[in-house]
């Protein structure tokens, strides 16, 4: 199954990987994080419905750690996945993927600091 890991240099510039928090990892299938620079946020996809694959936010808590998962409201019975946000963070894109193909979707990345 696919977690989601951090990694952070040490005091030597080594990369330390942690596993992210059960809270985060279920055991299912989460993938494809996106973080914006700011680090206020963490989108990624998850199989926990055991049927397709949607995208979740989590929220930084301002501890170290992420508050409790918000669906970005885009599910569907088909699988979304694959979070980009633009340079700017004014944009996030995501991949719908269905039995006739791949569309590419965008959303106001304000419409995710909404979900707060």
């Amino acid at each position: 199954m696919n977690q989601l890991y951090k990694a952070t240099r040490d005091a030597s510039g080594a990369y330390v990987v942690t596993k992210l928090p059960p809270s985060i990892n279920t055991g299912n299938w989460e993938c494809d994080p996106c973080v914006p620079d700011d680090g206020r946020f963490l989108v990624f996809a998850s199989g926990i419905s055991q049927k397709s694959t949607d995208l979740y936010v989590v929220f930084a808590d301002g501890k170290g750690g992420w508050g409790p998962w918000v669906s970005l409201g885009v599910k569907s019975l088909n699988d979304e996945y694959g979070a980009h946000i633009t340079a700017d963070a004014k944009y996030l894109f995501f991949t719908r993927h269905t039995a006739t193909g791949n569309t590419i979707f965008w959303m106001q990345v304000a419409g995710i600091d909404a979900l707060r």
